[in-house]
């Protein structure tokens, strides 16, 4: 999962448990004390807490829907025909707007089943090869 996402689904639980705590602190001490007076900053903080998270939660799920989306639609071998059947992770993760680990991951699964080669150049760059879309058979030097 995107790093982003995961930081504001965090963030907004924490401000909607905060918010409760809050409540559940005035409410106590209402009934401790018998008055309620000078509880208003106190109600108005634990509302704000509670409505931002509630907002940053929502904001990571129209984050997260898009990202999802994105992922599900992209089409690994028009990506990889644009290469000439080589491509490295970076390429194929500016290419698909995908996260590098993510990118690596899919090409490691095209790997494990047999759908690609995979070299490693001089300079230690992943190459990953997929002889039905460049029939001469010519690995690129990075």
């Amino acid at each position: 999962m995107n790093k982003k996402i995961w930081f504001l689904q965090i963030s907004g639980w924490i401000s909607i448990v905060g918010s409760i705590t809050i409540f559940s602190l005035i409410g106590t001490d209402i009934l401790l004390s018998g008055e309620y007076f000078n509880r208003t900053v106190y109600f108005v903080l634990a509302s704000v807490l509670g409505l931002g998270g509630i907002a940053v939660i929502s904001w990571a799920v129209v984050i997260y829907k898009k990202y999802k989306t994105k992922k599900e639609n992209i089409n690994m071998f028009d990506i990889i025909s644009k290469y000439s059947g080589q491509i490295t992770p970076s390429e194929f993760s500016v290419e698909s707007g995908l996260d590098p680990e993510e990118s690596k991951h899919r090409l490691n699964d095209m790997y494990k089943n047999g759908i690609c080669r995979l070299y490693v150049a001089e300079s230690g760059v992943l190459i990953y090869y997929f002889p039905d879309f460049e029939p001469e058979a010519i690995v690129r030097k990075y």
